[in-house]
């Protein structure tokens, strides 16, 4: 049997679309990698504000042993 190689995936946002690619890629990761021919690794969601309303999602499905979301304020 062939190892199935591994793709790293970060996220742009954790709002409700964000949240469930997430959910997705935690939850269905076995599914995931029969279809794709590869292993989806969530390596990360990069958020503006992580204390933003609706953020509770992100933390919730990015908590240890899993990646933590990380947040970083723009310089624009």
């Amino acid at each position: 049997m062939t190892e199935l190689r591994t793709l790293k995936v970060a996220l742009l946002g954790c709002g409700n679309v964000g949240a469930q690619v997430a959910r997705i890629l935690l939850d269905d990761a076995e599914t995931l990698a029969s279809r794709a021919g590869a292993r989806l690794e969530l390596a990360g969601i990069a958020v503006r504000n992580l204390d933003a309303p609706g953020k509770s999602n992100c933390r919730a499905g990015c908590s240890p042993p899993t990646p933590r979301p990380w947040s970083r304020t723009p310089t624009w």
